[in-house]
């Protein structure tokens, strides 16, 4: 009976033993594939991002693993260099002030008007890029900052001029975007970018049609950059400035979700190295690509997922009291269609509540 007993008691043991191994050789052939997958991942990363480990390593050595949490404001200059005008002066199409609190993960998008009035310079804001290219071809930014800054009392920690190539680049990286279209509109008067302004004369054309559907639209980059610049509709709603803005906001807030998808580069790791390299190639001159790294990697600590806030100048109508408005008489303002602020302090004031508004 002992004997019995303790040829069982082996055979268990035995069997454990087996069971055991059994599982570890399948953990560690788990691990190893993980492993083989993590390193294909890795070196398709490396190569599309162009760079080598070494440089990779020296990229992460200069991220700071404690970055500040304090929040940054972004002047973003957007410019439409459409082909065929390269005499024409550099107008900003886009004027956004973005701030970024990366203790509670929010983004808050300010447009502003291009047509909005600097008395001071007497011009619209859109212009004044142009005029710093004029003062200082190295450095353009600096001149619309400082009156920016000026104009709207919001402390500026970075300029960043992108152009609507640039930003088509980037959701061709992407693949295509996500945008929910409220109120669908056709355009009948969309410019063609392949047609000589400065020649042509045929509104055949000049002009094409544009159709946007109503509805949750996957937008490539040649969609969406219509959708950013159509400026006619038959619905006025949806041909006025400030619904350009919103439509402005709603491309870059999309892009933004995208880009804050950490799935996205795990299963696409070429995208990771190819925006990577993009932003070294046009965007670091702004921001450091260890310091835009650093703050990521604070939004990321904050324990919740990003959240985007837009907000547009409210502008006065008959019905509507805003902080803007279009002035009857143009001829202080060069007979220009353009918008002026009602009362500065007011103005300043809802800027300043805004971009501070509750943090929960």
């Amino acid at each position: 009976m002992i004997k019995l007993n303790q040829i069982k008691s082996k055979t268990i043991i035995r069997g454990l033993l087996l069971g055991f191994i059994s599982f570890l050789g399948a953990l560690l052939f788990t691990a190893f594939f993980i492993i083989k997958i993590t390193y294909a991942k890795y070196q398709t990363f490396l190569s599309a991002s162009q760079l080598s480990n070494d440089q990779l390593i020296s990229l992460i050595k200069r991220v700071d693993r404690n970055p500040s949490t304090k929040p940054t404001t972004f002047l973003i200059l957007g410019i439409d260099e459409t082909e065929n005008r390269p005499d024409f002066p550099q107008l900003t199409d886009t004027m956004m002030l973005l701030k970024v609190d990366p203790q509670i993960a929010k983004i808050t998008a300010l447009s502003l008007p291009r047509d909005l009035w600097s008395e001071e310079y007497q011009t619209k804001i859109n212009a004044l890029y142009e005029y710093g290219r004029q003062r200082d071809p190295n450095d353009p930014t600096s001149f619309p900052k400082t009156i920016i800054e000026d104009l709207t009392q919001q402390e500026i920690g970075h300029t960043l001029t992108i152009s609507l190539d640039q930003l088509g680049k980037i959701i061709d990286m992407l693949g295509y975007i996500s945008i929910e279209v409220k109120d669908g509109f056709v355009d009948e008067r969309f410019p063609r970018s392949d047609v000589d302004i400065t020649t042509e004369r045929d509104p055949e054309k000049l002009y094409e049609t544009v159709v946007f559907e109503p509805g949750l639209q996957q937008m490539d980059s040649t969609l969406a950059l219509k959708y950013i610049r159509s400026r006619n509709s038959s619905n006025l709603d949806n041909g006025t400035d400030q619904a350009r803005n919103l439509r402005q906001q709603q491309v870059i807030s999309a892009i933004i979700n995208k880009l804050s998808n950490p799935q996205l580069y795990w299963h696409n790791p070429h995208i990771a190295g190819e925006l990577l390299s993009f932003y070294q190639d046009e965007f670091d001159q702004y921001l450091p690509l260890e310091q835009a790294i650093s703050l990521a990697i604070s939004i990321v600590r904050a324990g919740s997922a990003l959240s985007i806030n837009s907000v547009s100048l409210p502008i006065s109508t008959l019905n509507e009291v805003g902080v803007i408005e279009h002035p009857n008489n143009l001829r202080p303002y060069q007979n220009q269609w353009v918008y002026i602020i009602k009362d500065r302090e007011i103005f300043i004031e809802f800027i300043d509540q805004a971009m501070t508004e509750d943090k929960n």
